[in-house]
C-alpha cells in the first residue's frame, strides 16, 4: 500500500484563435457535441426532483497548495454509476482531480453529504494501484490511499473508476478515475454546502490523466471542441443562471472581441489555467509590480471567491485604491486593471467591492504561495463576473471577452459604453 498526498486550501469568505470557432449564434439551438450545464449558488433548489442543501457559508475550493483560497458556493451537478447517483460539486479549475464521500465514510462530515455507493453501481471498478489502475484488488483488500489536505482539514480516501456524468440530464459521460473519500474532517468539510470537488484544469492538475474527467471526454471525441467556457451571472441578472457550455461558447454572453492569449506551462505544468500577467493597473496606471520580463503569473481560478495574489502587489493595490469601508469614497473609487496581451483588463468599483447598506468590502486577499506553486494572481470571481471566459484545451489558449449582463436594476447594461471603460489597449 502506497500513501498519496495533495494539497487543497479553503478560505471561508462572508468564484482572435488559431483553431477553429464553435459559437451559438442568437437564434441557434445547442448543436450536436456542445451542452450547457447550469451552475448553481447556495440557495438554489435544484437536482431533478432532490433539493440542493441550503447554503451555509460563502466558500472557496482549489486544490493546489495551503493557503490558497478555494470554491465560491458555485456548485453543479455530477452523475456517477450505474444507475446513477447524483452529487452536487464545486466546479475547480484549479484541480483536476474529483473528490466524493464514499458510503465506507463514517465521519460526521461525511454523513452531512451524498456519499457514493460502490456497491450499488454496476460499473464501479476498486482501484488498487495508483501506478498499476489495471491490477486486480488483493485479496487481502490492500490498496493505494490519498491524504486530501484542505484548509486546517483534510479526507482520506481511496480510488474508483466508474462512470461519471455531467449535469442532470445529459448523456455527456466519460469511465473516469475519482478520489472515494473513506474519513473527512469536520472542518471544513461540514461548513461547505457542496458534496465534493470536480476538478476541471489542464491533466497535469491530476493525479493520473484517467482522473481528468474533461481529458476523458476528450478521448472520446464527446465534444464538438476540447474546449469550455464559463460565465457567471450578476444580482441584476434575475432569472439567468450561472453556466458552463462544453464544446463551445455562446455569442449572446460576448459583449466585445475576444481577446486570447497562451496558457503558460512553467515549472513543468502546474495543470492551472495559466497566462501572463504583464502588470497591474489603477486607473489604467501600470504599478510597476510584475517583471518586465517575465510579467506576473495569472491563473483564471473558478475555486477562488476573491482576486488573490503576492502581499507586495495586494497591499500596493490596495493604498492605490483606498477603499473607505464605510463606503464614503465609493462613488469616486478607481478602475482595478490586468495587463493581458495588449489590453487592460478592469474591473470597475462593483465588481471588486462588496457594497452593503454600511459597509463597502474589497474582493482582494494577500496569498503568498511559495514556489513551485506561487507566487501567482489567482483571478477568481470578481474576475470571472466581468468576464466570459473561453477554456481552449486543443489550442492551449484562454479567450477572454466582456461578460454581457444586465445592472443591478435588472435593466441592459450599455456593452459598448462599458467596453468602452473597461478594455483599454495598453501601450
Amino acid at each position: 500500500m502506497q500513501l498519496y498526498s495533495l494539497f487543497k486550501v479553503l478560505l471561508l469568505l462572508p468564484i482572435p484563435a488559431l483553431c477553429v470557432q464553435t459559437v451559438l449564434k442568437e437564434d441557434d439551438e445547442d448543436p450536436p457535441g456542445v451542452v450547457r450545464i447550469k451552475l448553481f449558488r447556495s440557495g438554489h433548489r435544484h437536482l431533478g426532483r432532490r433539493n440542493l442543501r441550503p447554503s451555509l457559508l460563502q466558500v472557496s475550493s482549489s486544490a493546489r497548495a495551503r493557503g490558497k483560497p478555494v470554491p465560491s458556493d458555485l456548485y453543479g451537478v455530477l452523475r456517477i454509476g450505474v444507475p446513477a447517483q447524483a452529487f452536487t460539486v464545486a466546479f475547480d479549475t484549479g484541480t483536476g482531480n474529483i473528490l466524493i464521500p464514499s458510503k465506507k465514510c463514517a465521519s460526521m462530515a461525511c454523513m452531512g453529504h451524498r456519499a457514493f455507493d460502490d456497491e450499488t453501481s454496476a460499473t464501479c471498478k476498486p482501484i488498487a494501484f495508483l501506478n498499476n489502475i489495471n491490477a486486480s484488488l488483493p485479496e487481502d483488500g490492500t490498496r493505494d490511499t490519498v491524504t486530501v489536505h484542505v484548509g486546517t482539514g483534510h479526507a482520506e480516501g481511496i480510488f474508483t473508476m466508474d462512470r461519471v456524468c455531467i449535469g442532470v440530464e445529459s448523456d455527456l459521460c466519460a469511465e473516469t478515475a475519482f478520489i472515494e473519500a473513506t474519513d473527512m474532517t469536520n472542518e471544513p468539510f461540514n461548513l461547505v454546502t457542496y458534496d465534493g470537488l470536480l476538478g476541471i484544469g489542464l491533466p497535469d492538475a491530476s493525479l493520473k490523466k484517467e482522473f481528468n474527467f474533461m481529458g476523458n471526454l476528450a478521448d472520446k471525441k464527446a465534444l464538438r471542441n476540447d474546449r469550455f467556457a464559463i460565465w457567471l451571472a450578476k444580482p441584476g441578472d434575475k432569472g439567468q443562471d450561472s453556466e458552463m457550455m462544453l464544446g463551445g461558447f455562446d455569442m449572446k454572453k460576448l459583449g466585445s472581441e475576444v481577446v486570447w492569449t497562451p496558457v503558460r506551462n512553467l515549472n513543468g505544468g502546474s495543470g492551472y489555467w495559466e497566462v501572463k500577467i504583464h502588470d497591474v493597473a489603477v486607473n489604467n496606471m501600470k504599478m510597476g509590480t510584475c517583471s518586465v520580463k517575465n510579467g506576473c503569473r495569472g491563473a483564471f481560478d473558478t475555486g477562488t471567491s476573491v482576486i488573490a495574489g503576492p502581499s507586495t502587489i495586494i497591499n500596493a493595490a490596495l493604498l492605490e485604491l483606498n477603499v473607505d469601508s464605510d463606503c464614503a469614497n465609493y462613488d469616486s473609487l478607481p478602475t482595478l486593471g490586468f495587463a493581458i496581451d495588449h489590453y487592460i483588463l478592469n474591473l470597475d468599483k462593483d465588481d471588486y467591492v462588496k457594497r452593503t447598506d454600511d459597509s463597502c468590502i474589497h474582493q482582494l486577499m494577500a496569498l503568498d504561495l511559495p514556489p513551485p506553486k506561487g507566487p501567482i494572481i489567482l483571478l477568481g470571481d470578481p474576475f470571472l463576473r466581468r468576464y466570459y471566459t473561453i477554456y481552449d484545451r486543443d489550442s492551449l489558449q484562454l479567450g477572454l471577452s466582456l461578460a454581457i449582463h444586465n445592472d443591478e436594476s435588472g435593466e441592459a447594461e450599455d456593452v459598448a459604453k462599458v467596453a468602452h471603460k473597461l478594455m483599454v489597449h495598453a501601450s
